[in-house]
């Protein structure tokens, strides 16, 4: 009877263990390919970061465009500083 029952505790730890490896093997290779995501699409999809100009035109954003962006989060931020 004792040998038995021993026999099965290691069968299942065996299936159990084999299993839950699996798992956390899938989960550890997905992970890792979300985190490289960024590094990994270019080389799968290589025809979707391909930039090309047309001409010679530069389109720049305009100076006072930019300093009303940094005013605008100056004030957001600061006035989010006084009130806490």
């Amino acid at each position: 009877m004792k040998k038995t029952l021993k026999k099965n505790i290691e069968k299942l730890h065996l299936w159990l263990g084999l299993t839950s490896g699996l798992v956390v093997s899938i989960v550890v290779l997905t992970g890792s390919i979300l985190v490289f995501e960024n590094e990994i699409d270019p080389l799968i999809n290589p025809e979707f970061h391909i930039v090309s100009s047309i001409g010679n035109s530069k389109k720049t954003f305009p100076l006072p465009g930019i300093i009303y962006i940094i005013a605008f989060y100056v004030m957001i931020f600061s006035s989010h500083l006084v009130l806490n």
